[in-house]
């Protein structure tokens, strides 16, 4: 029996696997995902966006059977008659001291901070890292008085500023808070992302299959940053993007182009012609 021979699901990243800059879904993709799921098999969306930013890249790879979200901190299931949004089946949320602190920490720092709440992003300073998100995810956030919301409990708080010193930093501040009640780690360049700890795309996506009688050995997952790592490596088939973190390539150990070259495409058309 060949590697691939027991994969049914194809979980997907959006951003840098096959949503580029501007939110370009790559065309070669969209064919590609179409020919997997012309076999019988399904497609899961595992992407650090919310529901409402990840559902229309989604809708446009021809549709999903589930949406792991937040990376991992919110499920939805679209099977069986579910509603347009999905049936949330999971998730779990930073406790509201680590929430508390991380807002704390983010008015001694000169980056944009914002904390999901659901769908909902909400943030208490505009700056530069406020327009870049919004154009990003595809809607705006909200402002707020974190001081003045009475319960706090981020599904993924975001760090948002050039990759350099000063978003390193508050990657270093932000796992001294957390102190072992979070997972902070980049999900790109410049976005530091933070969520309760034992959340990721891996264990996201085991919640979907369960249900499903399937498990994570079934799988053939694309990724190309951090918060994919331990999806790739946890799949019965990982992929990593070309332009993924060498580190990471080399611990994945099978790697495809970059976005630029149609990787994700390739890969799924290398599998689905027995090469993979």
């Amino acid at each position: 029996m060949s590697a691939g021979a027991d994969i049914r699901i194809l979980a997907l990243d959006l951003d840098g696997t096959v949503l580029g800059p501007g939110n370009r879904l790559a065309p070669r993709a969209v064919e590609a995902v179409a020919a997997f799921r012309a076999t019988g098999r399904q497609v899961v969306v595992a992407s650090g966006r919310a529901r409402r930013s990840a559902l229309p890249w989604a809708v446009g790879l021809g549709g999903a059977s589930a949406l792991v979200c937040h990376n991992g901190a919110a499920v939805y299931d679209f099977g069986d008659g579910a509603a347009e949004e999905g049936k949330l089946i999971a998730e779990t949320v930073l406790p509201e001291p680590t929430s508390r602190r991380l807002v704390e920490l983010s008015r001694r720092l000169e980056l944009h901070f914002h904390g999901f709440v659901g769908d909902d992003w909400l943030y208490e300073r505009t700056m530069s890292g406020t327009a870049v998100y919004e154009a990003r995810s595809g809607f705006a956030g909200r402002r707020v008085d974190f001081d003045a919301l009475p319960r706090l409990g981020f599904h993924k708080a975001m760090f948002i500023g050039e990759r350099g010193e000063a978003i390193e930093e508050a990657a270093s501040r932000a796992r001294e808070l957390c102190d072992g009640e979070a997972t902070v780690l980049f999900s790109g360049p410049g976005f530091l992302e933070i969520v309760a700890a034992g959340v990721s795309k891996a264990v996201g996506l085991r919640s979907y299959l369960s249900r499903r009688g399937l498990g994570l050995e079934q799988v053939l997952a694309i990724g190309d940053a951090d918060n994919d790592e331990e999806m790739l490596l946890a799949a019965g088939i990982g992929v990593a993007m070309g332009d993924a973190p060498a580190a990471m390539r080399a611990r994945v150990g099978r790697v495809t182009g970059s976005f630029a070259e149609d990787g994700a495409a390739a890969a799924i058309e290398a599998f689905l012609a027995g090469k993979l």
